[in-house]
């Protein structure tokens, strides 16, 4: 038996002991939903059933002891496996469950004749036996005059997280707030303007954005928080569990991860193309050339921010323009030239790029 099941035995051992305790479990209980998408005709939502653990009361508060304690509640978190989640929209609901972490998943077609108009749609989530304890959610719906969808990385392509370096890392994932957390210079200005697009004057229109990450799900919050602290476009993000299967882990291989969850999205909005971003510090560059090569004409462009020399840098694919660079003014410019940002925009980033 190998390491990793083994350790999958002995978590799934752990859970069957702690089941009786959580029953006696008399905190409130909460629906965190996440940020979904979709299409007219069908939606896909997720989001985890939890015991409050107090994590909200700690929001926006500085200080790295109020950072730490924040920390130990996201992944001391007490899941709630196997109860009903039921999802309303207009006149329409569904129904799931919520697996042994407390995750669940609503990947459903709307019925005729509701569709959904381009933008972004409340839904109202409820338990089952407790219509009570309920939480309201969103799912954005892209129109077909975006053209064009925005991938993008969050851990050194978005946040600095030196993610090639564990111990800096722990570090500021534990004792850093969202608002004391840093983006790359210039990123904000550039995802604005590639959301914007060139000519995009509705906001139905926007190019919708998507965050891929490998961090977990317990750290949701603190992303979200961190995206609109520092005014960067909010989409959904798809992140991992921190979890023990058969084979890994961490439930889902990096390069798994963000191959299929890409690959999903451009099966669900056919008609669209993408760019994507991402960085050097965890082979994004290899994991975007196979997207490319296997959607032959659906990727625009690749932009890899350089965090670290690549031991064995990848030859650029003729058919799809790559750029790997440190500087957000740098994918400005090269952007502007290829027609996916207004012109305009480049000396904005340069400006908020300077030290």
């Amino acid at each position: 038996m190998s390491w990793t099941r083994w350790l999958a035995r002995v978590e799934a051992a752990v859970d069957r002991a702690r089941a009786p305790l959580r029953q006696r479990d008399t905190r409130p209980t909460l629906i965190v939903p996440y940020l979904g998408y979709g299409t007219p005709g069908r939606l896909h939502l997720r989001g985890r059933v939890l015991r409050d653990n107090g994590l909200a009361l700690l929001a926006g508060q500085p200080g790295w002891r109020t950072a730490l304690r924040a920390s130990y509640r996201r992944f001391g978190s007490a899941e709630i496996p196997g109860v009903s989640v039921r999802l309303r929209l207009d006149a329409v609901s569904f129904e799931t469950q919520t697996d042994e972490e407390g995750y669940f998943v609503f990947d459903v077609a709307l019925p005729a004749p509701l569709s959904l108009p381009p933008g972004w749609h409340a839904v109202t989530l409820a338990l089952s036996d407790d219509l009570d304890t309920q939480a309201q959610g969103a799912v954005l719906i892209p129109s077909a005059q975006s053209q064009r969808l925005i991938i993008s990385d969050i851990d050194d392509t978005v946040l600095q997280t030196h993610a090639t370096q564990w111990s800096r890392m722990l570090r500021l994932t534990l004792l850093r707030s969202a608002h004391e957390r840093e983006p790359f210079p210039g990123v904000a200005t550039l995802y604005r303007g590639l959301q914007q697009g060139v000519g995009q004057a509705e906001a139905t229109a926007l190019h919708p954005v998507f965050y891929l990450s490998s961090s977990p799900w317990n750290l949701y919050d603190l992303l979200v928080d961190f995206l609109e602290h520092h005014a960067i476009p909010l989409g959904p993000l798809l992140l991992r569990d921190l979890g023990i299967d058969d084979d890994q882990f961490i439930a889902g291989a990096h390069h798994d991860h963000k191959y299929n969850h890409i690959a999903d999205l451009l099966r669900c909005y056919p008609t669209h193309t993408a760019l994507l971003l991402g960085d050097s510090g965890q082979h994004d560059e290899a994991i975007y050339a196979a997207i490319a090569r296997d959607f032959p004409g659906r990727i625009e462009g690749i932009y890899i921010r350089d965090v670290r020399p690549l031991e064995a840098p990848l030859p650029a694919d003729a058919e799809v323009p790559l750029l790997r660079t440190a500087s957000s003014t740098a994918m400005a410019h090269h952007a502007a030239e290829h027609g996916w940002l207004d012109p305009q925009v480049v000396a904005k980033v340069a400006q908020d790029a300077q030290p």
